[in-house]
């Protein structure tokens, strides 16, 4: 992961890990949250298609890969637009 998406995580309160459409290749979990200073809560595919993560404050996604490789990312990203929420998408 890039300085500036560990800084991004760093500002949010409520951290969400996809992990079913691509799975970690490095590393472990435990080591990204003592990098950050944070826990981070694994989600499954039914919490990121009910869209159930725009209702938390201030929410991150964090997903393995290219962020849209699956349909899912984008619909979630339409809806978040139609929400008004800012948005912002960092590769790395």
């Amino acid at each position: 992961m890039n300085s500036c998406g560990i800084r991004q995580i760093k500002k949010r309160k409520n951290i969400f890990l996809e992990s079913y459409t691509s799975l970690y290749s490095e590393g472990s979990i435990e080591q990204l949250e003592e990098l950050i200073g944070k826990k981070i809560k694994k989600v499954d595919r039914e919490f990121v298609e009910s869209f159930k993560i725009l209702d938390e404050e201030n929410p991150v996604l964090l997903v393995f890969g290219n962020p849209f490789f699956a349909t899912t990312h984008h619909t979630l990203l339409e809806e978040a637009k139609k929400r008004g929420m800012e948005i912002k998408i960092i590769n790395g």
